[in-house]
């Protein structure tokens, strides 16, 4: 099943049950982090929101289209469907979550440093 998005246009919120994912069939969509910061940019071919259907667990991020989307949804009946008749998927689908995680886990410490930082250098101007 396709859907399309207009430019802006939220396709995912935080803390919402994830029963699907997306693949970008057409345009781009940003991730952000519920303090605001773009994590990542995706695009035509690559997915999204696959790891609540990995994990079952609520959705971490927020989903914004940048321009007008075509995105292909997969159910979670369709993606199980698909991985049982290849194993492999699940692997490569795994490692893309675990490496986005920890790219978001080095992205944040590093914003939180750079604040810490700025706070430092303004209490010792005052």
């Amino acid at each position: 099943m396709s859907k399309n998005t207009t430019p802006g246009q939220t396709i995912i919120n935080i803390g919402e049950t994830g029963s699907e994912m997306y693949i970008i069939g057409h345009g781009s969509v940003e991730i952000i982090l519920s303090d605001g910061n773009v994590v990542a940019t995706l695009h035509e071919g690559q997915i999204f929101v696959e790891s609540a259907l990995l994990h079952d667990t609520k959705r971490n991020a927020n989903v914004r289209a940048l321009g007008y989307c075509e995105l292909y949804r997969l159910d979670k009946e369709q993606f199980d469907e698909i991985t049982t008749r290849h194993d492999e998927l699940i692997d490569r689908i795994s490692s893309l979550t675990s490496r986005r995680s920890s790219d978001r886990s080095e992205r944040h410490s590093a914003s939180v440093k750079r604040i810490q930082q700025k706070l430092k250098e303004q209490d010792e101007a005052a």
